[in-house]
């Protein structure tokens, strides 16, 4: 049996456990990167729709929920609504779409019957399981990177002998590192705090020698840039992935490409068929389509055309 516990008491309970170390996955460094991952995700495809449908709720229907049902209405005309799918066929596949909207009520629709069904994916997923593996990922590796630099700076040891003598010199360092070009101080003050009965002059040592082989932040970044990469790849867009090596050749460039388009074309078998089932219920979507941003064959050919131009065009 459940305790009929209310939200509220369990985040006061939760509160106050103490949370992981590695818990960045509700952090705002996390929420910052999976923002424009998922923008990344929005920008591989090229939608045509019609004048009348909303593109940013279409394209976040689509690839943040993974589907969205298109259906008439008495008042809207057709239009795509996010759904919830119910019942199941012979092959398993869910066969009503359940809509809920303050404008146009509750709507039980019978998939490819009264409404049709645009998905992303063949098992109705959407992109967000990526968005939130590589955007954890990015923060972690983001956090790491600033405590790296935040710890590979040249730090003091200065060692007294009295708390007056402590206070005036974190009052000092205080100032110097909040960025005053200039700190003055009492002399007498200082001499005063260090030079009692029995107190030595303060000793100054240095908490790191080797700040070199410390600082590790042009790798962190470069790990940075390689996970987004990698993301980039997962979602179809061409990036540098093969930066680190000196020669890339036909092969690995080949590989890269088969990489980089190996899921987007499965996504855009999965939208075609549904956009061909829509245009077929609703004949007055003929300018409902889609496309990839990011050919490799169009892009190979612009560069091919830049160098050309680099060279006038011809080769003597």
């Amino acid at each position: 049996m459940d305790v009929p516990f209310s939200y509220e008491f369990l985040n006061a309970m939760g509160g106050q456990t103490p949370q992981a170390f590695l818990k960045i996955h509700h952090t705002g460094v996390s929420r910052f990167f999976k923002k424009y991952l998922m923008q990344d995700a929005l920008s591989v495809l090229d939608w045509s729709l019609p004048e009348s449908w909303d593109p940013d709720y279409f394209r976040y229907c689509v690839m943040g929920f993974g589907f969205v049902a298109v259906f008439k209405t008495d008042l809207f005309g057709v239009i795509p609504q996010h759904c919830t799918l119910s019942g199941y066929n012979v092959f398993y596949r869910p066969t009503k779409a359940l809509i809920a909207n303050p404008l146009i009520g509750s709507v039980e629709l019978d998939i490819n019957r009264n409404c049709t069904l645009i998905k992303l994916m063949p098992d109705y997923q959407s992109v967000a399981d990526l968005v939130d593996y590589y955007g954890d990922l990015m923060a972690l590796t983001y956090e790491s990177l600033s405590v790296n630099i935040l710890n590979s700076r040249l730090s003091y040891l200065i060692g007294v002998d009295d708390k007056a003598a402590a206070d005036t010199f974190k009052s000092i360092f205080d100032d110097v590192l909040s960025g005053k070009p200039a700190v003055v101080y009492r002399k007498k003050s200082v001499q005063s705090a260090t030079l009692v009965k029995g107190a030595q002059p303060p000793e100054w040592q240095t908490l790191l020698q080797n700040l070199k082989n410390t600082f590790i932040a042009p790798d962190l970044l470069e790990s940075l840039n390689a996970i987004r990469d990698e993301y980039l790849t997962a979602i179809g867009v061409p990036n540098l992935s093969e930066r680190k090596k000196e020669r890339v050749n036909l092969v690995d460039s080949e590989r890269n490409t088969m990489e980089t388009q190996s899921k987007i074309d499965l996504w855009l078998d999965e939208l075609n068929d549904g956009i061909e089932r829509t245009r077929q219920m609703f004949p007055e979507l003929e300018t409902l389509a889609v496309r990839k941003r990011y050919d490799p064959d169009e892009l190979g050919n612009q560069t091919q055309s830049a160098d050309d131009s680099e060279r006038g065009g011809y080769e003597q």
